[in-house]
C-alpha cells in the first residue's frame, strides 16, 4: 500500500488496540490483542477436537446426527457434526452453519443458562423468528421453556426447526459449572417416541458430561 493508505490502516488498528506506536521512534508494533483473540479461537478448536470421539460414539449409538454447538455472538454455531445413519440425513444445521438460539435442542440448551438480561437483549435484537409452526415465538412461552430446560437438564426440540425432525440437547459445562456449549442429536420425529426418549436423553446427557 502507499504511505497514506498504510497510515489510515495503522490508525484504525491503533484505535482498536491491535497495534501500538512508540512515542519516541514512531514505529508500530503488535499488542497482545492478537494473543487474546487466538486464545478465544483456540479453546473452540480444542473443544471440537476433544468432542470428536464423543460425537462419533453418540452418533453411532443413537443412529442419528450428533452436533457440537456453541454460542457465537447472538447465534448458535455448529462446530462439529457427525451423521450416524447413512440412509437418513437431517438437512438442518451443517458444520459451520448458524441458527437462532431460541429453537432446536442444542441452541436452547445453551440459551437456557444465559442471564435473563442477555435473553431479553437477544429477543429484542434478533426477534423470535419462526421456522415451522412449532417454533416458539412468544417471549413468555420461551422463558417458561428455558426454565423447564434448567429444571430437567435437557432441551427437547419437537419439529420446531424442521418439520418431521426432533432433537435433544444437553449443556456442556466447564469445571466451574459455566455452560460453554451443547451436545445434541437430531433424527426422524417418529423415532422419538415416549418409550425411546428416556434412553436417548441419557445418551446425550452422558456425552455432554463426558466432554
Amino acid at each position: 500500500f502507499n504511505a497514506s493508505t498504510s497510515h489510515r490502516i495503522l490508525d484504525a488498528l491503533k484505535s482498536r488496540n491491535y497495534v501500538r506506536q512508540n512515542p519516541t521512534t514512531s514505529a508500530y508494533s503488535l499488542t497482545f490483542k492478537l494473543f487474546e483473540l487466538s486464545n478465544k479461537i483456540g479453546w473452540k478448536k480444542t473443544l471440537r477436537l476433544e468432542a470428536l470421539e464423543i460425537l462419533n460414539q453418540l452418533a453411532k449409538e443413537a443412529q442419528d446426527s450428533a452436533y457440537l454447538i456453541i454460542k457465537d455472538g447472538d447465534d448458535a454455531l455448529c462446530l462439529e457434526r457427525i451423521d450416524g445413519n447413512p440412509y437418513i440425513r437431517v438437512l438442518a444445521l451443517e458444520k459451520g452453519s448458524r441458527m437462532p438460539l431460541h429453537m432446536g435442542g442444542g441452541p436452547r440448551a445453551i440459551m437456557a443458562y444465559l442471564p435473563e438480561t442477555e435473553v431479553d437483549r437477544i429477543i429484542h435484537v434478533k426477534g423470535l423468528e419462526a421456522w415451522t409452526a412449532n417454533t416458539i415465538t412468544n417471549p413468555i412461552q420461551l422463558k417458561s421453556d428455558l426454565t423447564k430446560i434448567r429444571e430437567v437438564g435437557y432441551a427437547l426440540s419437537l419439529e420446531d426447526v424442521t418439520v418431521g425432525i426432533c432433537a435433544i440437547g444437553c449443556p456442556v459445562r466447564k469445571i466451574d459449572g459455566d455452560v460453554v456449549a451443547a451436545i445434541s442429536i437430531a433424527g426422524v420425529a417418529s423415532d422419538y417416541t415416549e418409550e425411546k426418549l428416556p434412553h436417548l436423553i441419557d445418551m446425550v446427557r452422558l456425552a455432554a458430561q463426558s466432554l
